[in-house]
């Protein structure tokens, strides 16, 4: 049945997943980079390199600066066109026109400029009318990334809101799910729960990170170029601990591995931040992914002996597929399945629905296993109350049976009882409301009935009594 679920999210997937197309442009985009300085006044002594599509950047070579022309058949209307650049790591964009062999520069933006509102999260420019080429200026603090969608204003206005509708109903369903798994945590008092959600804020607040929507919450220049750094970090942290407790997993080499793993996440992002190395960077990013693949790979190991594993294995065999794709190798040039964030955020959905159906799967195993256990304890309950009334039963009738032999009065009887159970002529006196004269007088007529001299041999005589 889980082979079968796992099977239809994967179709989902893969059916959401075919709905990215990219329809014929109506520009064209030219580039040409320079380890120095680029002379702007001179821009037709430039030998740009027209560029099919994105991957034909080099991605890993972000120490260079960029001119990007684009062309447009035709001048514009006098409208104009709004360019938006999808990429959240720029940090000074600038835009240019052609006047002669000269460029004027007419905005700039990026995350150096945070008083700048973009419409869209990323920097975006109005095109002015009446030009047919535009020039981009930049640096790339990471990868070189220049992916660029153009329309006119109502045309953007329309993909924008739909952009917002969907990531509303995503990171709405990613509310929900943290919320409900609050309250599980306070319900329950498990703190699998209480892990899960700190692993989903992080998941969450980094897909918003990447979709660039910092930029509506913060002006601080330096969280707007590294606050996924910060993030990923989170996010390993967190889903080791809740890996390894949805998993069971508290054998002493798996939390070594996974705290090394840790550690070269956490030296390699700070040696990235110090030295502004890009390398390093993906170092500390590739060290996030070894560490998600282990866990992934613990979870398919015990597959077969454990439900709550094949959860974790589907759950998150997509969203690392996506992820791995997405923060990894799309940044170090390999476009083999080419994700975006809509396919992350698809992945991401999967993963929420298949870890709730893990919770809903947990909890229905905690209650059968709770009462499994109440049943049980009702029943030992239950055996101790029967073996007390059935041994009180047969002492009353032992203590009758030794009343009648010896022809013991009532208070003799009670005070025999007392010395039976140990305890001395002052505690026996408390416990029948008598005097210790009055208890010694008693234990001399039993004493004296029984024929013995002292209550050890009473205790033989009664134990001759029971079991000879």
């Amino acid at each position: 049945m889980l082979k079968k679920v796992g099977c239809l999210f994967l179709i989902l997937f893969l059916a959401l997943s075919s709905f990215a197309s990219t329809g014929e442009s109506l520009y064209k985009i030219s580039c040409y980079h320079n380890s120095a300085a680029i002379n702007l006044n001179q821009v037709d002594d430039l030998a740009f390199v027209h560029l099919k599509d994105s991957r034909d950047l080099p991605v890993m070579a972000n120490k260079a600066t960029y001119l990007f022309k684009i062309s447009f058949d035709k001048p514009l209307a006098a409208e104009g066109q709004i360019l938006f650049i999808e990429n959240e790591h720029l940090d000074t964009i600038s835009l240019y026109k052609r006047v002669g062999s000269s460029l004027v520069l007419l905005e700039t933006k990026g995350n150096a400029f945070p008083q700048v509102r973009n419409r869209f999260g990323c920097p975006d420019f109005t095109l002015p009318g009446g030009e047919t080429e535009y020039f981009i200026l930049t640096k790339f603090k990471k990868d070189v990334s220049f992916p660029i969608i153009v329309g006119t204003p109502d045309e953007m206005n329309n993909w924008s809101t739909r952009t917002f509708f969907f990531l509303g109903l995503y990171y709405g369903a990613c509310s929900i799910f943290l919320t409900l798994n609050l309250f599980l945590f306070f319900y329950l008092k498990d703190r699998l729960f209480l892990y899960y959600c700190f692993f989903l804020f992080f998941i969450t607040v980094s897909i918003a990170y990447a979709d660039g929507l910092f930029s509506f919450l913060t002006n601080n220049r330096w969280l707007l170029n590294n606050a996924d750094v910060l993030l990923h970090f989170g996010l390993a942290v967190t889903f080791t601990f809740f890996a390894r407790r949805f998993l069971n997993l508290n054998q002493k080499n798996i939390a070594v591995i996974s705290f090394c793993l840790l550690g070269v996440a956490f030296v390699t992002y700070l040696l990235g931040l110090l030295y502004h190395s890009y390398s390093l960077f993906l170092a500390g990013e590739a060290s996030v992914i070894g560490l998600l693949f282990f866990f992934w790979l613990l979870a398919f190991r015990e597959m077969k002996g454990a439900t709550h594993s094949s959860f974790f294995v589907w759950g998150y065999g997509v969203f690392m597929f996506c992820a791995v794709d997405y923060f990894l190798l799309r940044k170090i040039g390999i476009f083999t399945f080419d994700m975006y964030s809509g396919q992350l955020k698809t992945g991401s959905t999967i993963e929420l629905v298949v870890i709730m159906l893990a919770i809903m799967y947990r909890i229905r195993a905690l209650d059968q296993q709770n009462q499994h256990y109440r049943r049980e304890i009702e029943q030992y309950i239950k055996n101790i109350k029967e073996y007390k009334t059935q041994n009180l039963k047969q002492t009353n009738e032992f203590f009758n049976d030794v009343q009648q032999k010896y022809a013991l009065s009532d208070r003799e009887l009670e005070v025999l009882k007392g010395i039976t159970e140990g305890l001395t002529n002052t505690q026996i006196a408390e416990r029948i409301f008598l005097s210790v004269n009055t208890v010694k007088f008693h234990t001399r007529n039993i004493f004296d009935k029984l024929e013995i001299t002292n209550r050890t041999q009473a205790l033989g005589k009664l134990y001759e009594d029971r079991h000879g």
